[in-house]
């Protein structure tokens, strides 16, 4: 386990055994999978997996928080299942992980919808009771977002519970965080740069803030500023691609179309199955040089 939590790589199998071993403690096995969870090797997901469906219930809930979001989204109506579970423990479990990928709602049935329902009625109700720690307001907003996607919730209610959370704990980066993705996503770019902004200064190391911020300005004529922060994002860690993709959408948004496709075409040397920047460099040429 020591071995594991330092990134051993020789201890990899002896994990996969221990995860896959029922005659192991549960706890012992709860806390492998959680170890695995930066792994992305389709072996270890492929274990987390069948231990989310099949084992002790401590250890699904583990292995289900371990799973990667592709893990999730190519396995969304197996793991759906785990709404029916009979234990509330991981019910709420995997109704956390489909409020994590919303999108992931229209790959199941009727029945799997109606699971997904009452699982998050009971997380909302787990939630409230516990409503004065800030953490449990960052999960009623994602929960009334999942619902607004259904149809039964409103989604001003969401910002509003970002608002409340953010209010009490002006420092709480979770709230902070989900609500400029949320603003980014409805697109009100002007909201989204003010809790980017605000993340930056709390997390100067936030490098995601940063991009979110560049982003924000892109849309909103103020492209020249977001080159600034995203070339500065890049000398700090040149490899981060989040910030080559939207440095290229600067670029092309002033018109520097060579240099645009100069930051994807670097996207895909770094990641050549990106398939934003292979859309992108397949869009018809356009926009004068500068």
């Amino acid at each position: 386990v020591v071995a594991l939590s330092q990134g051993d790589a020789r201890a990899l199998a002896p994990a996969l055994g221990i995860l896959a071993d029922p005659e192991e403690s549960p706890p012992l096995r709860a806390m492998v999978a959680t170890l695995l969870a930066p792994a992305r090797q389709p072996r270890v997901q492929q274990a987390l997996l069948q231990a989310a469906l099949e084992a002790h219930p401590l250890v699904r809930v583990s292995a289900l928080s371990a799973l990667s979001s592709a893990s999730m989204e190519e396995h969304a109506t197996e793991i759906a299942r785990l709404l029916n579970a009979p234990l509330l423990g991981v019910r709420l479990a995997a109704a956390s992980r489909f409020a994590d990928q919303p999108e992931l709602i229209d790959r199941l049935e009727a029945d799997g919808r109606r699971a997904l329902v009452a699982a998050l009625d009971e997380a909302f109700a787990a939630a409230s009771d516990q409503r004065e720690h800030p953490g449990a307001g960052v999960d009623l907003a994602r929960i009334r977002l999942v619902l607004g996607i259904l149809g039964l919730a409103q989604r001003s209610d969401v910002t509003r519970q970002y608002r409340l959370v953010l209010q009490k704990q002006p420092d709480y980066v979770p709230a902070r965080t989900s609500l400029a993705r949320l603003y980014l996503g409805q697109q009100r770019f002007e909201e989204a740069l003010v809790q980017f902004t605000a993340l930056a200064l709390l997390q100067p190391e936030n490098l995601a803030a940063q991009v979110g911020a560049a982003q924000c300005l892109i849309p909103t004529g103020r492209a020249e500023e977001a080159v600034g922060i995203l070339e500065q994002v890049l000398a700090a860690a040149p490899g981060y691609i989040p910030a080559h993709l939207n440095l290229g959408l600067a670029y092309q948004s002033l018109g520097r179309a060579d240099q645009a496709r100069a930051q994807w075409e670097e996207v895909l040397r770094l990641d050549p199955g990106n398939v934003l920047a292979g859309a992108l460099l397949a869009q018809p040429p356009g926009g004068s040089q500068r």
